[in-house]
C-alpha cells in the first residue's frame, strides 16, 4: 500500500465504519457500506485468520477497466497524473529511500484522489489469476496487466497502492462483503517516520 501506508505505521482503524460485529461471530450490524476509495481493513479470503488492508477501487456491479497501472470505473476515462518532488508535501507524501527508480501518480478517476507508486519498468503489468474461478467467470485479459472486470453483487475488487507490488483481487479475487472488518482512517505513529503521525488516509 506505499505510497499511503509506510512500514511501521500503526494504524487507527474504525471498526464501526461499516457497523459494529456481534462478538464471536463474523456477523456486522451495519451502519454504512465501504465506498470506493476507503482503505479497507479485511478478513483475507484466503486465511481469515489474517487481516489485509487495500483500497476499494470497484463496487458491486462497478465495471473496472486496468491498463498501464492505472484503473477507470464505468466507462470513465482513466484520470492519473506524475508527481514531481514539490507536488508531494500538500498531499501529504514524501519520497523516501523505498521509492527510489519509481513512479509517484496521482489517480482520481471515480473517487478521492489518490497518491499510487508504480514501477515504469512494469506499470502494472502484474498477470490477472484467471484460475481464480471468480476472476474467470467476471473477468477479461486480452493480455497481462490489462483487463476489465465487472465486479459481481455482495463482492468488492480490491488493489494495492503499490501497483506493482501488492497481493490484492488480481491474485485472490474479489472481496467478499462479510469479510470488510472497518476502515483504516489514520496513521497513529510510526516509530522510524515521526512525522507520519496522525497523518488522515
Amino acid at each position: 500500500m506505499e505510497p499511503t501506508l509506510r512500514v511501521g505505521d500503526y494504524l487507527l482503524i474504525n471498526h464501526l465504519a461499516y457497523g459494529p460485529r456481534l462478538p464471536f461471530t463474523n456477523t456486522a450490524i451495519e451502519f454504512g457500506q465501504p465506498q470506493r476509495g476507503d482503505v479497507v481493513v479485511f478478513r483475507y479470503p484466503h486465511d481469515v485468520s489474517q487481516f489485509y488492508v487495500k483500497r476499494l477501487v470497484g463496487m458491486p456491479g462497478d465495471v473496472v477497466v486496468f491498463a498501464g497501472g492505472i484503473a477507470s470505473i464505468n466507462g470513465e476515462a482513466p484520470r492519473a497524473e506524475m508527481l514531481e518532488d514539490d507536488e508531494l508535501a500538500p498531499l501529504q507524501v514524501s519520497r523516501t529511500d523505498e521509492d527510489r527508480g519509481q513512479w509517484l501518480v496521482r489517480e482520481s478517476a471515480a473517487a478521492p484522489p489518490r497518491v499510487l507508486k508504480i514501477n515504469p519498468f512494469i506499470l502494472g503489468r502484474t498477470p490477472l489469476n484467471l484460475d481464480d474461478a471468480g476472476l474467470s467467470a467476471h473477468c477479461q485479459s486480452p493480455r497481462g496487466g490489462e483487463w476489465q472486470c465487472t465486479v459481481p453483487a455482495g463482492q468488492y475488487l480490491m488493489l494495492g497502492d503499490n501497483r506493482d507490488a501488492s497481493g490484492d483481487s488480481r491474485e485472490w479475487g474479489f472481496l467478499p462483503h462479510e469479510q470488510v472488518y472497518g476502515k483504516a482512517v489514520r496513521v497513529l505513529f510510526n516509530f522510524r517516520q515521526a512525522g507520519r503521525a496522525w497523518k488522515p488516509l
